[in-house]
């Protein structure tokens, strides 16, 4: 078991407060893997194999077979099985942070899929990490393949047509071009997501720091890839589509970081887009009309 603010190990170790943060756990608030984990009786070390659903023993209170006190399994002390590594203890795992001896390549795409499909357990998989630099070298990852796509079609539609040569430059004038988009999406996500933690430090008596939304946001993003793949912005519901699944992932991960229904999550994580998009819409239309405006008055 590790404290889910400071990832210290607590095996071997009686609930109350974490030796290296001092924040209070109880071994009732970890999910574990079934018949991992022995638990020992806090009156005589008597062990019990956590044989529950959840990987604790059942029921919660019993009276323990050796010095037939009573026990709440809340106050019991827990370690791996014999043969069990402290890894294999645990249900949920971040794919890219607990990646052990797995390859880079291999753990990039599972990550992808987990993020995609599974975002509330990999959120609880983080259990506390803010993981923000591990977040934007994910991010920064999903942007080169991106680019790749983009660039691999380019040059393919140039050999097709027998233009393979002339098409040198306007693929790099498409990859030079990709990579500002991708690095206005970027800066725009970052930008929303600051707004969408001031709006979250609302009605929060102690929200987790900026860094926590912004990984939670950032792991979320894998989904855009679907919006902006060459081979699926054909359709024209690819773009929505994309924004949208990015858009869910995004607020469960931040119900489940700073610990709020998946509601205020959605508001907190929409209300930024919808007012860059307002103030973006109106900002044009006030240019168009001053410039209207001003066409009429010189041609009068």
């Amino acid at each position: 078991m590790r404290c889910p603010s400071c990832r210290y190990e607590l095996w071997n170790l009686k609930p109350g407060p974490c030796p290296e943060c001092s924040r209070v756990f109880s071994t009732t608030e970890f999910t574990l893997v079934p018949s991992k984990v022995h638990f020992l009786c806090p009156h005589c070390e008597q062990e019990y194999l956590g044989n529950g659903e959840d990987g604790l023993p059942a029921p919660r209170q019993f009276e323990c077979g050796r010095c037939h006190e009573s026990v709440d399994v809340a106050l019991m002390s827990a370690r791996p099985a014999p043969g069990v590594t402290s890894q294999q203890c645990y249900t949920d795992d971040h794919p890219w942070l607990d990646r052990g001896d797995r390859g880079w390549i291999s753990t990039f795409f599972t990550t992808m899929y987990r993020l995609s499909f599974q975002p509330a357990i990999t959120a609880r998989a983080l259990h506390g990490r803010s993981s923000l630099l591990p977040s934007l070298v994910f991010a920064a990852g999903l942007s080169l393949i991106a680019l790749l796509c983009w660039t691999l079609i380019s040059l393919g539609i140039a050999g097709v047509t027998g233009a393979l040569n002339a098409a040198l430059l306007k693929t790099t004038a498409i990859v030079f071009a990709g990579g500002l988009a991708w690095l206005v999406i970027v800066l725009a996500i970052g930008f929303c997501a600051c707004l969408t933690h001031l709006i979250l430090r609302f009605g929060i008596p102690a929200p987790r720091p900026l860094s926590y939304t912004l990984s939670s946001i950032l792991w979320s993003s894998a989904p855009i890839l679907v919006g902006t793949s060459p081979l699926l912005t054909t359709g024209c519901c690819a773009v929505p589509l994309g924004w949208g699944w990015f858009t869910v992932n995004a607020s469960i991960a931040l119900s489940v970081a700073h610990s709020i229904s998946v509601r205020r999550a959605v508001v907190a994580m929409i209300a930024p887009f919808v007012l860059v998009f307002a103030f973006v819409f109106f900002g044009l239309a006030f240019a168009v009309v001053s410039v209207g405006g001003a066409v009429g008055g010189a041609t009068s």
